[in-house]
């Protein structure tokens, strides 16, 4: 029935092999389909169990990972940052005073205390200043001593921390050494400020100015 159908819808002058292709896809045509083992493979290959997440439970891991991340920055802003000063930092700034031995950017309050602090040393001022030290201030004062010169550096403890080196004790007195190429340093610490008396002259020179310092109470507390 299939083959008449078709045969009926070929021209009488088609050719064989046309003829012959037509009644084949006729037949093909009216073959049964079965798509079963078709559609076994396809879902044996669509992987299961895979979990689904649901767009709100993206939202709260964004929320939550931004949370953190701010609080730890907010943690870095809040908590006090503490600088340790160097020897060459020290250094510099007595190569400074040296070259600039004015008065400026000092209170009232600091410049009687350093003025204190030089009566004490026995020596005359030649010269403060505030200097900053790694985004701290520092006052800073040039004291003669005879024909030679001291610089006096008095830095808050906590914010800018003193460096480290050798320490001894000094007539009771705690004192820490440290050396720059000519230029000796004694620095002596206490709960708010520390205090650096830094010159050419010898250890136990400076030894004495600072011990002179502490014992008037008017260096370092």
């Amino acid at each position: 029935m299939a083959d008449d159908i078709h045969a009926s819808n070929v021209n009488a002058g088609d050719h064989p092999e046309d003829i012959a292709v037509s009644r084949r896809l006729g037949r093909l045509s009216t073959l049964p389909v079965d798509t079963h083992r078709l559609d076994n493979l396809l879902r044996a290959r669509i992987p299961r169990n895979v979990p689904f997440i649901r767009p709100w439970r993206i939202a709260v891991s964004g929320l939550i990972a931004a949370t953190a991340v701010s609080a730890v920055v907010l943690f870095s802003l809040l908590v006090p940052h503490t600088t340790r000063a160097s020897v060459s930092d020290l250094s510099q700034i007595y190569n400074q005073m040296l070259s600039v031995p004015s008065a400026r950017g000092l209170a009232d309050s600091q410049m009687n205390q350093l003025q204190l602090m030089c009566s004490a040393s026995g020596g005359k001022m030649g010269g403060c200043c505030m200097q900053t030290l790694h985004h701290h201030k520092v006052a800073c004062m040039l004291v003669k001593q005879g024909n030679q010169t001291v610089g006096v550096v008095v830095a808050p403890t906590g914010k800018l921390e003193f460096p480290d080196g050798r320490h001894i004790v000094f007539h009771g007195q705690s004192f820490i050494v440290r050396k720059a190429g000519k230029l000796n340093m004694v620095i002596e610490s206490g709960r708010h400020h520390w205090i650096c008396i830094m010159g050419t002259q010898s250890v136990r020179a400076l030894l004495v100015i600072g011990r002179r310092i502490r014992s008037t109470n008017h260096g370092v507390n």
